[in-house]
């Protein structure tokens, strides 16, 4: 999991069933390295409000099969991109003063 060209099926199958109000199991089975950048495509892009599905990720999104340092990541990139697309203005300045 280090190339986001390869997140995009798995954020359009989730984006699917969180439309349809369905449940999602995204399993980290068998992961042995995952990047933020793949992750931001996979789960970030979710938080973009014109999907109107920011609300149900927390609902519909379940992460299973994930060691400590994959969940740090994947809270992470949540976290990350709640704030760029409440204030993208203020990601920058905070990724600026690092």
């Amino acid at each position: 999991c280090i190339d986001p060209q390869l997140a995009e099926p798995i954020f359009n199958e989730i984006l699917s069933h969180i439309q349809n109000d369905q449940h999602v199991n995204l399993s980290f089975a068998g992961v042995d390295l995952i990047i933020t950048a793949f992750l931001q495509v996979a789960i970030g892009k979710l938080f973009d409000p014109s999907l109107k599905v920011a609300s149900k990720i927390d609902t519909f999104l379940t992460i299973i099969d994930a060691d400590e340092d994959q969940m740090d990541k994947v809270e992470q990139v949540k976290a990350y991109a709640k704030m760029y697309y409440d204030d993208p203005e203020q990601l920058k300045e905070i990724a600026e003063e690092k």
